[in-house]
């Protein structure tokens, strides 16, 4: 009797015992399942109803713990309605998203909209995009994939507006296309470029465009088309030896701010004076100039320089350290201060 008392006694035991593993096996899995949901990165986005009905995205936000977030896709609906438009989005910089989908349906993106996402190597852009913001502040290394519209040219891995023909970004082994109108700030900025060359169609360069760049001839030629150039287009671009330009160029003073240049080359055309002046007259010279002193050359469209200072003294026309300007000429600065 005893005996068996024993051995029912053993077998409770053992059931208790395998019943406490079984439910502290429940319970560490539970733990680490709750564990894993707090340390998983989600996302969630905050929307704006547009005049039309239709949703903005104007924020995301980020919560969980140590686990990365690769890639970001907006949505394409909220509340039944389509989502049009993308807002800045991101309360902090992350470094740990990698690629960005935004879907066709989107037609704006706001300026610096993925501002905040550092580490951004790929765009996915909608077919439907209508009016992209600036990017100046967004990741450098970022490729785009994007299907051609009526609004924007993908060709050459640049990002052409076709209205303006204004390239708006360019991605690493770009070609500069050769019917552009105009350059937007900063869109070559750290880029290596593949083919290089300013077409004669070019009348406006925004400031940075080509800052930080590489792969440059050693010799650049700037088209006289131009009419407006900003700030430290080439700063700290690299492979660039000598600028060669016209004085019919609108060139502002620290266009040129932040470069290496050996030289600036300045081809001061033919000035045709009266109906019957002779436009192959050998009236036009080059003048080379060092980085030094602000310098600056004075020319008037009515008057022919060499008939004015003599073919000897005309190379002289660059001063330096000038302040005011001679009266009847217009003062053209050449960018070294």
């Amino acid at each position: 009797m005893k005996e068996k008392t024993a051995g029912k006694k053993k077998r409770g035991k053992s059931s208790v015992v395998v019943g406490l593993v079984v439910l502290a096996i429940v319970v560490v899995a539970f733990a680490v399942l709750i564990l894993s949901s707090l340390l998983q990165k989600r996302y969630s986005f905050e929307f704006e109803e547009r005049a039309d009905g239709s949703y903005a995205v104007t924020g995301m936000t980020i919560v969980g713990g140590l686990s990365s977030i690769e890639t970001i896709e907006f949505p394409a609906t909220y509340n039944g309605k389509p989502v049009r438009e993308i807002g800045q989005v991101g309360s902090n910089f992350i470094s740990d998203v990698r690629a960005v989908v935004i879907p066709d349906g989107v037609e704006v993106i706001a300026d610096d909209a993925f501002l905040r996402f550092t580490g951004l190597t790929s765009l996915r852009l909608p077919s439907t995009l209508i009016s992209l913001g600036s990017m100046t502040s967004t990741a450098k290394a970022v490729s785009l994939e994007f299907v051609s519209n009526d609004t924007y040219r993908f060709e050459g891995k640049c990002l052409v507006e076709r209205e303006t023909m204004t390239v708006v970004w360019a991605e690493n082994g770009c070609t500069v296309p050769d019917d552009i109108v105009a350059i937007a700030p900063s869109a070559f900025e750290g880029k290596q470029i593949a083919s290089f060359s300013l077409p004669a169609t070019l009348k406006v360069i925004g400031e940075r465009a080509f800052a930080l760049a590489s792969g440059f001839p050693e010799t650049i030629v700037m088209p006289d088309t131009l009419e407006s150039v900003g700030s430290c287009i080439f700063a700290f671009a690299d492979g660039i030896k000598t600028l060669q330009l016209s004085t019919h160029a609108q060139i502002e003073a620290d266009a040129y701010d932040e470069v290496s240049f050996e030289s600036i080359v300045v081809d001061v055309p033919p000035i045709v004076v009266g109906e019957d002046a002779d436009p192959s007259a050998p009236h036009a010279f080059s003048v080379t100039l060092q980085p030094g002193a602000e310098q600056y050359m004075y020319y008037n469209e009515q008057i022919d320089l060499v008939q004015t200072y003599g073919a000897e003294t005309a190379a002289y026309i660059v001063q330096r350290s000038v302040e005011s300007d001679r009266a009847g000429y217009r003062k053209v600065p050449l960018g070294f201060a």
